[in-house]
């Protein structure tokens, strides 16, 4: 797609222009798709397959990936509750929606076939299925969160003994959290810090209370992420020699707490009781399912797409210091997940009119493109009117959309 502005004349824009301006900016726009999104892009997809001979490990490799992939897909659509009811349909279902597929890493011998995929579904067959079943859904995308995985290790009365440092290499809790790398690229993508300079600066070493606010916003920037959120495990230690392993490793009761930054501090946002369990990254795992469970959870919670949805359209004004603003908007436009299409109907100096056709509610409509900085009025309602959404975005004044 050419940049409308680098064919516009080297002129102040007056009056005179704006026909000119409209014309190429319609023909540039016209009426257009959302892009695909990464919501129905699966990768971590791997097998490992024993057969007769080579081709039939390979063939039951693909059938077990396929089901794998559209298992995962479903458990990041779907709530916990409706994912317990959903199964993942027979081959020939599954390969119909499937858009393509990559092969990232595959070992063959002559009855083995271990490989490790990436799956693409086609976006309005998975959601056709989907809603085929009666399930409600979430199919949009949340900015990233940085999770700082900081471990305090206590005595049996709950005193401190010591805190680990965050990107130390005693940082069990870490370490766990990174070993579910690709189970945490679910609708809100959580990352862990790499461990560079610019994280030496930013985080504290080893107390997550003794953050710079400063230094979580640089870290956010540095990272393009919504948040930082302080993920802290309380470990108790065990003083008695039986509550420790054969291979050293001790055994006692954990819980995490989630945090999140505030004017004032750090804001507790849930705590997980994890019970007892050895101090081991395998053991931690089923805390950081927890806590990316509970995000999750909550986001779909949010954005999620009834069955009965219907398609809806509205007008919103876009207001222009210049028309670079109407092509930055296209820009984000692309990428938000709720549009099912968008046209320009109309260009004046200074204001640009637009039609945005979406699924769902109009809520879940402004809070996808919050996530790709577009901010979207909510229309002025009259009192009383209970209409629903249609009624609703026939009334009054258009929404004005704003680039934050």
């Amino acid at each position: 797609m050419r940049d409308a502005t680098a064919i516009l004349p080297k002129l102040k824009i007056t009056g005179q222009y704006w026909l000119f301006i409209a014309l190429i900016c319609m023909s540039v726009m016209g009426s257009a798709e959302v892009k695909a999104s990464a919501t129905f892009t699966v990768s971590g997809v791997s097998v490992d397959v024993t057969a007769a001979n080579a081709v039939q490990a390979r063939d039951r490799a693909y059938v077990q990936a396929r089901a794998q992939a559209f298992s995962k897909l479903g458990r990041r659509l779907l709530s916990p509750e409706q994912f317990e009811q959903f199964s993942v349909p027979d081959d020939q279902v599954v390969s119909s929606m499937i858009k393509d597929f990559e092969v990232l890493e595959e070992q063959l011998s002559s009855q083995r076939y271990v490989g490790r995929f990436l799956f693409r579904f086609e976006e309005e067959r998975a959601r056709d299925y989907f809603s085929s079943l009666g399930f409600s859904f979430s199919d949009i995308s949340a900015q990233a969160l940085l999770i700082l995985p900081y471990l305090s290790i206590e005595d049996a009365q709950g005193r401190l003994v010591r805190d680990v440092e965050l990107l130390g290499l005693q940082n069990i809790w870490l370490q766990a959290w990174q070993a579910q790398e690709e189970n945490l690229a679910g609708l809100v993508p959580l990352l862990t810090p790499a461990g560079d300079s610019g994280d030496l600066a930013d985080f504290p070493v080893s107390d997550p209370f003794a953050y710079d606010p400063q230094g979580f916003d640089n870290a956010a920037q540095r990272y393009g992420v919504k948040d930082v959120l302080v993920a802290l495990l309380r470990f108790q230690r065990p003083g008695a020699p039986s509550n420790w392993t054969s291979d050293g490793v001790p055994v006692g009761p954990a819980s995490a707490e989630l945090y999140r930054q505030t004017e004032t501090g750090l804001l507790l946002v849930k705590s997980f009781a994890l019970g007892r369990v050895s101090l081991t990254a395998e053991a931690l795992e089923a805390g950081v399912q927890q806590i990316n469970e509970f995000l999750q959870k909550d986001w779909k919670a949010q954005t999620v797409l009834d069955a009965a949805a219907q398609n809806a359209t509205i007008e919103v004004s876009l207001f222009m210091s210049d028309i670079s603003v109407l092509v930055e908007a296209r820009a984000r436009l692309d990428r938000v997940e709720a549009l099912t299409g968008y046209d320009l109907l109309s260009l004046s100096p200074g204001q640009a009119v637009l039609r945005l056709d979406f699924r769902g509610r109009f809520d879940r409509l402004a809070l996808s493109m919050e996530q790709h900085g577009l901010r979207l009025e909510r229309p002025e309602v009259a009192a009383g009117d209970q209409a629903g959404v249609m009624r609703e975005l026939g009334l009054a004044r258009r929404p004005v959309l704003t680039l934050q």
